[in-house]
């Protein structure tokens, strides 16, 4: 639909510019050389076919734009010099409302800069040529009206696409966060099932208040530590973090995974560069307590401090990741 409208502009262009063509053409005795007026008419003709045509791109190709301002300020000068009578007569400014089309037509591909250099030149030429008498019967008033209210229109064009563009890219940003967020839960919850899978009869069996040993109650220790990691961590927890964590735990260190919130839109691959960071950092304590945390409201994404029994300021405070 969109190629089929451009088409129809194109043509309209076309035969609308080639219309103030033939009025040079049907008044070639009124030059001093008609096969001079003929290849100006042309030649006009050939650039404006050039700047309408392969409109799948709005911006006009900068030789082609080049190309059309040469034309605008060429034109009225030589069919002004090919005039064989001094006196400005009718159709003897065949030209200005040509111009003015092809002006627009800069404007619509995005060259306005262009358009409104070569309109003032070439209104210039002609207020020069025509002179103040028949400055106004010359069409170029008109021609100014059609100049300006395309660039009215083309800048407000450009401002709803804009702001088309930037509510589609608002759009498909939120549609993206709540795919990513779909596919962390999904995640999350895949989790926990294996989770569950996991611990459900050992849970069943503490239930039943059988007496245990002590290597089974080492062992319902480290799931309660593994049911709180998974429940707390959130998407702190990889397979390599919770190694490190359990690795840990048996040197004595108290380890605490708290996420709360922040990660949801963190790509897994950054997350667990980040936490790569975290296992080797872990892996270097052999005491005290170590805290692992997120904070949303925080310019970093995840916050690891380490401290030595009975000391309150932390002898590791690191930061890593930015929000």
């Amino acid at each position: 639909m969109i190629f089929q409208k451009r088409l129809l502009a194109a043509i309209l262009t076309l035969l609308f510019g080639g219309l103030n063509v033939s009025f040079s053409l049907f008044e070639l005795d009124h030059y001093n050389d008609s096969t001079v007026i003929i290849a100006l008419g042309l030649i006009y003709f050939l650039t404006l076919v050039l700047s309408v045509a392969q409109f799948e791109k709005e911006l006009l190709p900068t030789w082609k734009s080049w190309l059309a301002f040469a034309i605008t300020i060429t034109v009225p000068i030589i069919s002004h010099v090919q005039l064989a009578y001094p006196e400005i007569r009718d159709k003897g400014t065949w030209y200005v409302t040509g111009i003015a089309i092809l002006l627009c037509v800069l404007v619509v591909r995005r060259r306005i800069y262009f358009a409104i250099v070569g309109g003032l030149i070439y209104i210039s030429e002609t207020l020069y040529f025509c002179g103040i008498g028949y400055f106004s019967q010359s069409g170029i008033t008109g021609a100014v009206l059609l100049i300006g209210s395309t660039i009215a229109i083309s800048r407000g064009l450009e401002t709803f696409n804009w702001q088309i563009q930037n509510a589609q890219a608002i759009l498909k940003a939120k549609e993206e966060r709540v795919e990513f967020r779909r596919g962390v839960i999904e995640e999350y919850e895949h989790a926990i099932g294996r989770i569950k899978a996991n611990v459900m009869p050992k849970l069943k069996r503490v239930a039943s208040g059988k007496y245990f040993s002590k290597a089974d109650r080492e062992l319902y220790q480290y799931l309660e530590w593994e049911l709180r990691d998974v429940i707390s961590g959130n998407r702190l927890i990889n397979a390599q973090m919770k190694k490190a964590v359990q690795k840990a735990r048996e040197r004595g260190v108290d380890v605490a995974l708290l996420d709360e919130g922040g990660l949801e839109f963190v790509e897994r691959g950054q997350l667990d560069n980040l936490i790569d960071i975290l296992v080797a950092t872990l892996s270097e304590i052999n005491t005290g307590r170590v805290t692992i945390r997120t904070q949303p409201k925080e310019p970093w994404l995840i916050r690891m401090t380490a401290s030595r029994p009975r000391v309150v300021t932390p002898d590791l405070d690191l930061k890593l990741g930015e929000r």
